[in-house]
């Protein structure tokens, strides 16, 4: 890449360098979406004192996963890999209770994808993004029965340095009021010697 120094007004001494700076490269990745019927435990009701029963209204998440647990097996003769990751996230079930007041609980989802990826040569980490969305379920005590949809997305993650062109520019000497000022001041002085 040429570095561009024809730009008028500057005082480019045409001299290009390249710059190295480090990224975080999604190497290869994979997306998976499915649907889903668990059973989870409730925790953090908010706000108190909650009046049973409670109606389920929707629960949901949208970040990333923590990973449990992960197997990498290549396949023999392929580019690929075979990715086994466990992992789990926190979900917020939204509902209403007896007296009709919304309210919050936590809970976890844990669950697994097991599929083929291309691995690098280099150092590399996995990276699970989820998101979850239920409308459909019901609560019983403590406990929470729902249905949702859920696309995971599995990304390989290495770092890698970029070179990028960057052109050397020479700034003017600057002009200061302050120099006119005191030339004056300094020329009236020795006028006065």
């Amino acid at each position: 890449m040429k570095c561009n120094c024809s730009a008028s007004g500057t005082n480019c001494r045409r001299r290009c360098r390249r710059v190295a700076i480090r990224v975080t490269r999604i190497f290869d990745a994979a997306r998976v979406e499915r649907r889903i019927n668990r059973s989870v435990q409730l925790s953090d009701f908010s706000p108190q004192p909650v009046n049973a029963p409670l109606t389920y209204v929707s629960s949901s998440f949208r970040g990333n996963a923590t990973i449990m647990s992960q197997t990498v097996s290549p396949l023999a003769g392929s580019t690929k890999s075979r990715v086994s990751i466990d992992f789990s996230f926190p979900i917020t079930v939204r509902y209403t209770d007896a007296d009709g007041r919304e309210g919050t609980a936590a809970s976890v989802i844990s669950d697994n994808v097991d599929l083929f990826l291309t691995l690098p040569v280099t150092d590399y980490i996995f990276d699970v993004d989820i998101v979850f969305a239920s409308r459909i379920g019901n609560i019983n005590g403590t406990e929470a029965t729902l249905r949702g949809c859920l696309l995971i997305i599995v990304k390989v993650l290495t770092e890698c340095d970029i070179a990028v062109p960057v052109c050397d520019f020479e700034y003017p000497d600057a002009s200061l009021t302050e120099d006119l000022t005191c030339n004056a001041l300094f020329g009236n002085l020795e006028d006065l010697s």
